[in-house]
């Protein structure tokens, strides 16, 4: 049963973006997982078992979720000029081996709402990113990261302390949650 699952959702990405390609493979993991120990205990109990052919199956999903990878070209848009924000989503990225396009069919959207004040003498910049992932103009993820900065001298220096923020809260987020939540 478990076998079959997973051979119906690797029979069916054909008409998927590599992004739900993506998703859909990862998906199957801890599924993947369990029948591989399925088929040790089968092995265990009948000898002439041939569980070769369904390892190699398994192995190949794991591997053509690399190759996916490899594949996925990622454009990030931000309403914020100063792509504060949006560069700790490309490092990120980068750091998981995804590459950054100006075009591409698989989008990552920022939209930043950002409230400014003073208090007690300190600048604070509260801001809400909604972060959008879009593949062939349908959303495959949605994610709000809220974040606030303070600083003593400015607004703008108050901006990059919840952007130091984003980012932290961006690494507990994760990648995969990040593309695929």
């Amino acid at each position: 049963m478990i076998h079959k699952s997973i051979s119906d959702i690797n029979n069916n990405l054909s008409h998927l973006s590599i992004l739900e390609k993506i998703n859909k493979l990862q998906s199957t993991k801890s599924k993947i997982e369990e029948a591989k120990e399925l088929l040790y205990i089968l092995k265990a109990i009948k000898n002439e078992f041939s569980y070769f052919e369904y390892l190699d199956l398994y192995i190949k999903i794991k591997d053509s979720i690399s190759k996916y990878k490899s594949q996925l070209i990622i454009s990030i848009n931000s309403d914020l000029n100063s792509g504060i924000f949006k560069n700790k989503v490309i490092n990120l990225l980068n750091n998981n081996q995804y590459k950054i396009s100006q075009q591409s069919d698989t989008k990552i959207i920022l939209k930043n709402n950002i409230t400014y004040s003073k208090a007690y003498g300190w600048f604070i910049a509260k801001v809400t990113t909604n972060i959008n992932v879009k593949s062939n103009n349908k959303i495959i993820s949605n994610n709000i990261i809220s974040s606030v900065g303070r600083s003593s001298s400015s607004n703008q220096s108050a901006l990059v302390s919840a952007s130091n923020k984003f980012n932290k809260n961006l690494h507990k987020l994760g990648i995969d949650k990040l593309l695929f939540n």
